[in-house]
């Protein structure tokens, strides 16, 4: 076998997948590929006898570099090679050269910027579940982004052990249709951006390659607001065909209306005008614990009775029993209005104030709520900042007087951190008197407050702005009013 000269390796032949070698007599070198041909593998199945290890490397390197001069596996030539010829050692398959696979593009993705409802109740941290909060929908305000279409990619072509390029698939892009209250518009990263023209629900319907999206303004309920909805807070309006029921919530940034009532327990914010089908309940006695009902706009129901009734603009009802009602507006009570305190800033009407019983009912005109609550909340500021400032004076006064157990720079210092307390106590204290005397004067700003009723009876508390008159006989027909610059209060017969 010395004697016979090796034979010339062959390049690749033509669209081969398999080809074989016998550079010396009984070394076969069988070479195959993979579909792709992004790999290349040799097989030796057997060694003649008294082979020269050095001669059979140096011809089998040379065969894969004449085939694969771009793509052979030299980590393989130059360590593993050696080691399984000089060790006499069959293989099968090893890799002797790899090129570069082509990576597909992607296609559309959607990103969406507001998560698909998981229909799950909220876990707490502790790892309890609140029944009464549920991902059911979700909601955007108008002007927010809701999805980003991304486009396909092109992909990146790979090449052969032969370096020859191969074609990478590219994406195919996702559709994307808009449905109502929509629009769509392209970034300057050649993104299409979804947003939405109005406050309401988003639903999405997604299928492969295709999205569509579209916003519905207003929420429909179609039962009670229990454990099975959940907790309702929504961007847009709503309808409850059903009513709100103890315990749960409704908030909702547009108009609400509800079907049925309002238990006891219940709370409910709207952003525009609440209309409620029966009536607004809550638990008697509670007084200030009872959740409010509360609407931005205009609030009209059947009744409230032993509830908290809020609104910046008006209040109607057929009837109120033990109610807190406020009204930033006008206050209209078809029927009896008895017990608990009505306050309206323009005017105060109801068919009858009180019961025959004497039942104490506050009613006031001419002072917005929410001046004579911010009011409040100035006042109970003050009395904290004042009683904070009557113990650092008299801690002050300690330190100057009786600090000689302190060293005299640790007394110096301390006095001096008192004083800046003191000083920046009084300046609050200043402002917020300042800010007290202009909401004290709002409330007093004279404007057309009546009170009127076709019949008041005695416990009936009649309070315009700073003026009080309390009902000691029964008055029927009559609109109260208060007389200026004398600032009392007198009443004429009504006029319908």
């Amino acid at each position: 076998m010395g004697g016979t000269p090796p034979r010339e390796p062959l390049s690749w032949p033509g669209l081969a997948t398999t080809v074989e070698e016998v550079p010396l007599p009984g070394l076969r070198l069988r070479f195959s590929l993979n579909r792709d041909q992004t790999e290349a593998y040799l097989t030796i199945p057997e060694y003649p006898e008294g082979l020269d290890p050095a001669t059979a490397v140096g011809l089998v390197r040379q065969s894969i570099l004449v085939k694969f001069p771009r793509q052979a596996n030299l980590a393989f030539l130059g360590e593993d090679l050696p080691a399984l010829i000089a060790n006499r050692q069959r293989f099968h398959g090893r890799v002797v050269a790899r090129g570069t696979p082509p990576q597909d593009g992607e296609d559309g993705q959607p990103e969406f910027l507001v998560r698909r409802p998981s229909r799950e109740f909220l876990v707490k941290p502790d790892g309890s579940i609140d029944f009464k909060t549920r991902d059911l929908f979700r909601s955007v305000g108008a002007g927010e982004t809701i999805l980003i279409l991304h486009p396909p990619t092109p992909g990146t072509p790979g090449e052969n052990v032969f370096g020859e390029s191969l074609p990478a698939r590219p994406g195919r892009p996702t559709s994307l249709a808009l449905g109502k209250n929509v629009e769509g518009g392209t970034d300057p990263e050649g993104r299409t951006v979804v947003r939405a023209s109005c406050s309401g629900q988003v639903q999405f319907e997604v299928r492969p390659l295709s999205v569509r999206v579209k916003i519905t303004p207003v929420l429909n309920i179609p039962g009670d607001v229990d454990f099975q909805t959940g907790n309702i807070n929504f961007k847009g309006s709503a309808v409850v065909r059903g009513s709100v029921l103890t315990g749960f919530s409704v908030t909702v940034t547009g108009n609400l209306t509800v079907y049925g009532g309002i238990e006891p327990g219940a709370k409910v914010t709207a952003g525009g005008d609440l209309v409620v089908g029966k009536g607004i309940l809550g638990h008697p006695g509670q007084g200030e614990e009872t959740p409010e009902v509360k609407a931005f706009g205009n609030i009209r129901a059947l009744f409230a009775e032993n509830a908290r009734v809020t609104a910046e603009g008006d209040v109607f009802l057929r009837a109120a029993m033990n109610a807190a009602l406020s009204a930033n507006g006008s206050i209209r009570v078809e029927k009896a209005l008895v017990g608990g305190h009505a306050i309206a800033l323009q005017s105060l009407q109801a068919g009858e104030i009180g019961n025959i019983a004497g039942t104490r009912t506050e009613v006031s005109c001419g002072v917005s709520h929410s001046v004579r609550a911010r009011l409040n909340l100035v006042i109970k500021i003050l009395d904290d900042l004042k009683g904070q400032l009557v113990e650092t004076e008299k801690n002050l006064v300690y330190v100057r007087d009786r600090g000689e157990r302190l060293a005299a720079e640790q007394r110096e210092s301390l006095a001096a951190t008192l004083e800046t307390k003191a000083e920046s106590l009084r300046d609050q204290i200043l402002r917020l008197e300042l800010k007290k005397a202009d909401l004290a004067l709002s409330l007093l700003e004279e404007n057309q407050a009546t009170i009127t009723a076709g019949r008041f009876f005695p416990g009936t508390v009649v309070m315009i702005r700073s003026s009080l008159y309390r009902v000691e006989t029964e008055t029927v027909a009559a609109t109260f009013f208060q007389k200026m610059p004398e600032e009392v209060i007198e009443f004429r017969p009504y006029r319908a």
